[in-house]
């Protein structure tokens, strides 16, 4: 009994014994989760139940990384800390600056966002150079730490290098594109840096978001050298000849000459899978142009003389664009010419080099030459005499069911809409019942139902006749004769024995 009970209590206390998992275990799923979660609110996190190694923690935190699930302070202010046995027992942050983020804000923009960019009938290719385009005309690089990210990207219009990628990597999740994050932690001058790697027609491809923007900024202008590169072209070009371990390599095949970007420096406008806006740079100024992506065949809308313009945008229905001294607006068919706004450069001396409008307000990048050398400045005009349309959203809840999560629902007349609060199913309440050998399990909300053969029932053996009950009379008398049998035969034995044991006189 005593080793049986030790037996148990040992096998016991071997199973509560935590085991290491390796990095790849299915069970790391619920753990980094808890590690997003702990890099949003700065709480310490004790992994001391999964025993991983350092290496096996830096294999987790490169996957988060590359797949922009964290923010960038995660690694350089992160403590780790050790138990005696080598493993990590806990990760905390050490340095939080606090962040506010509006899920209502980053879910708005990024539906506003995809449906400006990509339209049905689009190819993967033509999507992923839409985006690209729209996020580097509409975001302005910050040196600031607290906007590198992709909420500030796409909201605040201003972040670095990993924001850039983070939001690119966002928007391809949600359009079914495969894309991960490059982290290279020492470009050669001690600094680090991030861009996205993109999978289009089966091959991988480098694009540089952060070089593509243009320093000095300049609104609505947006460059094309680090799109779409292989390993060996994006070592090549200007600011990238530096070493990384990349984990996909993107050396399979070279984009071929004659593509759509070559040699254009404004944001390239897909406005449906057949026709694209794009200003092209050439000898005598800049030429605007609709462009049939399927065919390459191009349109001529109008040719701005000016050398150094190259805002382009589509808003309200119209296609505006500047020159160096006012910003138009005009039909897709090139008629109906409009000066928009006219900037005064005799005042100080500063001309238009680009801008955009949104929402009705014209966002101004003024530049001014000074012996020899450039500044640029930024202005915002609102638009007020223009009739447009503005996004208005009404707010639906949508409860959640036993299979699908819960929402609330926001949405606008012109078509877009997007979801927040989001709660998770409910699951199924079961009942069960057994009819003609066959259990069916239904739930008792829903029409879910799950029908399985139950095992064959094995016949009973009948019950046999019960004896008949004897009287209680007899029962008694029974007793006592059987009580009395044996009484007088242990006085008989008894008396033998007295008698064979008694002396003789």
């Amino acid at each position: 009994m005593k080793r049986a009970l030790c037996l148990m209590i040992c096998m016991v206390l071997l199973l509560s014994v935590p085991l290491s998992v390796s990095a790849e275990g299915v069970g790391l799923d619920e753990l980094r989760l808890q590690i997003i979660e702990a890099m949003e609110t700065g709480e310490r996190l004790d992994i001391s139940e999964y025993r991983l190694s350092r290496g096996e923690m830096e294999d987790i935190y490169s996957d988060l990384f590359h797949r922009g699930l964290l923010p960038w302070y995660a690694d350089y202010f992160c403590d780790w800390t050790s138990a005696s046995d080598g493993t990590i027992a806990a990760i905390s942050l050490r340095d939080l600056r606090k962040r506010s983020f509006s899920e209502d804000d980053y879910e708005r923009a990024m539906a506003e966002l995809i449906a400006e960019t990509c339209h049905e009938g689009m190819t993967d290719l033509q999507k992923a150079l839409s985006v690209h385009d729209h996020i580097v005309s509409h975001a302005q690089y910050s040196y600031l730490d607290t906007t590198n990210n992709g909420y500030h990207a796409l909201v605040k219009g201003e972040t670095a290098c990993y924001g850039y990628a983070q939001l690119y990597l966002r928007v391809m999740d949600r359009l079914g594109i495969p894309c991960q994050i490059v982290i290279c932690d020492d470009t050669g001058d001690g600094v680090g840096h991030a861009w996205n790697v993109v999978s289009i027609d089966g091959n991988w491809y480098h694009l540089d978001l952060t070089w593509d923007d243009p320093l000095p900024e300049e609104q609505g202008r947006a460059m094309h050298t680090y799109f779409l590169k292989t390993d060996r072209e994006f070592r090549g070009v200007l600011h990238h000849n530096f070493d990384w371990k990349p984990d996909i390599g993107c050396d399979d095949k070279t984009f071929s000459s004659g593509n759509l970007w070559d040699g254009v420096n404004s944001p390239i406008i897909f406005l449906d899978a057949e026709t694209a806006l794009l200003r092209r740079q050439d000898s005598k100024g800049s030429a605007i142009y609709a462009v049939d992506p399927q065919t390459g065949e191009e349109r001529l809308l109008h040719r701005v003389s000016d050398s150094y313009s190259t805002g382009l945008c589509w808003w309200n229905e119209r296609v505006w664009f500047n020159a160096d001294d006012s910003i138009y607006s005009m039909k897709l068919d090139g008629t109906d010419m409009k000066a928009e706004y006219t900037h005064d450069s005799s005042a100080d001396g500063t001309f238009l080099c680009g801008f955009q409008v949104d929402d009705g307000v014209l966002r101004l990048s003024l530049i001014r030459f000074l012996d020899g050398d450039y500044r640029t400045s930024d202005e915002t005009v609102e638009l007020t005499d223009i009739q447009y349309h503005a996004h208005a959203y009404e707010a639906s809840y949508v409860s959640a069911t036993c299979e699908e999560g819960g929402y609330t629902l926001k949405s606008c007349t012109c078509g877009i809409s997007y979801q927040i609060d989001k709660s998770d199913p409910e699951g199924h309440e079961l009942a069960e019942e057994v009819v003609d050998g066959v259990r069916r399990q239904y739930c008792q909300n829903c029409d879910y139902v799950h029908e399985d053969q139950t095992a064959p029932t094995e016949t009973a053996p009948a019950p046999s006749e019960p004896a008949p009950e004897k009287p209680i009379a007899w029962d008694v008398i029974g007793t006592a004769a059987i009580l009395a049998a044996i009484a007088i035969t242990t006085g008989m034995l008894l008396r033998r024995r007295r008698r064979k044991n008694k002396p003789e006189l």
